[in-house]
């Protein structure tokens, strides 16, 4: 999983270069926080919050984090749901159904930027959230449709170079649910949001590798961020060169 960590230190490399002001981190359905402790090490200016609802979890967390000796974290048990402070960027590894969107949506309440790798779909049906989740998606599918659509979405999708027809169509209905997450905040009419849907590389790194990312359009971003630099061991493919 190590590459998903890099990945995320690519884009807050290239997304807040430029940033003097200390940052405020949450990642949200931390678990024991395996992106929040190594984030930290690498941004020691830049306050991280782990926050996760269940009881082991925080324990492990916490011991972690006194044998870290890091100043630059704390913990929050609680769900996503409960968090009611301003931060700067929002982070979900593999928060499942749901969860992705109600961090999204946390993150658009206080103008948050967002990193967010979804997990499973397939579970959205039982959600009290709207879906689909945009204006744009809703003129063009029903709730039922979505709900069809999120099922055929709903598996694994690293091996893509071994994938059947049948498959890669799977995969694009995936690819099509992010694109959904990422209008909504381009939607939201408070704080418009400028978004990018990536592919992480290497493919193999986690089954479910889309990576959706948005940011207020007012903040100025690195003119490094896109494209990423081939140099870089860690890279991004865009969605067109995945499902072509």
């Amino acid at each position: 999983m190590w590459s998903c960590f890099e990945s995320i230190i690519c884009l807050y490399n290239n997304i807040f270069s430029d940033r003097k002001k200390e940052l405020k981190i949450v990642e949200f359905c931390a678990s024991s926080g395996y992106i929040a402790f190594v984030l930290a090490h690498q941004f020691p200016n830049f306050q991280f919050v782990i926050l996760d609802m269940n009881d082991t979890s925080m324990k492990i967390a916490n011991s972690r984090l006194k044998s870290s000796n890091l100043k630059n974290v704390r913990l929050f048990h609680g769900k996503v749901q409960d968090w009611e402070e301003k931060f700067d960027i929002g982070i979900a590894l593999h928060a499942c159904g749901e969860a992705t969107d109600l961090v999204q949506e946390k993150c658009l309440k206080y103008g948050a930027s967002y990193i967010l790798c979804p997990c499973c779909v397939g579970k959205i049906q039982h959600s009290s959230l709207k879906y689909p989740r945009s204006s744009f998606y809703s003129k063009i599918l029903s709730e039922s449709e979505y709900v069809k659509l999120a099922s055929a979405a709903d598996f694994g999708h690293d091996n893509f170079d071994d994938f059947t027809d049948k498959q890669k169509i799977r995969r694009v209905c995936k690819s099509f649910m992010e694109i959904d997450r990422n209008k909504r905040a381009e939607e939201n009419f408070v704080i418009p949001y400028k978004t990018h849907l990536f592919i992480m590389e290497p493919k193999l790194c986690t089954p479910k590798n889309d990576m959706i990312v948005g940011w207020p359009k007012e903040l100025e971003i690195s003119s490094s961020f896109i494209p990423f630099s081939n140099s870089t061991s860690t890279t991004f493919s865009s969605l067109d060169e995945i499902i072509s």
